[in-house]
């Protein structure tokens, strides 16, 4: 998993494609899911390998600065990968865990992923999706997997979230007397199937904290997890 130091190193790109679906957010509704029209057709008995969840938990201050916690970080990874294996479990569907790489591998797959999803949904949220164009990763990152699990499919989920700390919601507290309203606890969940054969993009769901409500990701129960799991993987084509 990219390690903290690494999620302060965003590129250009990324921070304006971010900034364009947040701008543009209360065009998508909480739960969007998106299938390709350009995929390849299935494999008659497909395999699929589950990365390690791309979590990242910060505790968000009075002044509204992020501070990225490790240690929620790592529940949150583990607490999804467990809900993500009962689920496929449960629906039969066979996988494997893709062999964990080097950090600067992982940031690197994770950064490719991660900018692959934001121009989807950033299509999305503009209304595009529907034509014939392909979103796909990129091709030195899917080899690499592709030959470490020679899997036919890769399943990838990213998880953020921002816990307001007592002296934001204090300061909060305060400045609603002046009818000032200050954001907390925000979650942004998202997950894709992502074609090891040619790196497209061939199911995704994104979901602006609709399955995560009021989740308290430091301490929420291996069910609750389960649930959102749910939530996000319908209309999972495998």
């Amino acid at each position: 998993m990219p390690t903290i130091r690494h999620h302060f190193h965003l590129n250009a790109a990324r921070l304006l494609a971010t900034c364009a679906i947040f701008l543009l957010a209360g065009c998508v509704a909480p739960n969007v899911v998106y299938h390709s029209g350009t995929a390849l057709q299935a494999p008659l008995h497909p395999s699929l390998t589950v990365l390690r969840p791309d979590a990242v938990v910060s505790l968000q201050t009075a002044g509204g600065m992020l501070e990225p916690r490790a240690d929620w970080s790592e529940h949150v990874a583990k607490s999804l990968e467990s809900a993500v294996h009962a689920h496929l479990f449960d629906a039969g569907v066979d996988f494997t865990d893709v062999p964990a790489g080097t950090e600067d591998d992982e940031y690197a797959m994770w950064q490719s992923i991660n900018l692959t999803l934001d121009a989807v949904e950033l299509a999305m949220v503009k209304s595009a999706i529907g034509d014939s164009r392909a979103y796909v990763m990129d091709e030195a990152q899917r080899d690499r997997v592709a030959r470490s699990t020679g899997a036919d499919y890769a399943l990838a989920l990213v998880y953020r979230a921002n816990r307001s700390s007592a002296g934001r919601i204090a300061t909060s507290a305060l400045v609603s007397l002046a009818g000032v309203s200050m954001e907390h606890n925000r979650a942004r969940f998202r997950c894709a199937l992502i074609d090891l054969r040619d790196g497209h993009v061939k199911w995704a769901n994104f979901d602006s904290g609709n399955a995560v409500a009021n989740f308290d990701p430091a301490s929420e129960s291996e069910r609750q997890w389960r649930k959102a799991v749910d939530v996000l993987m319908s209309e999972f084509p495998l």
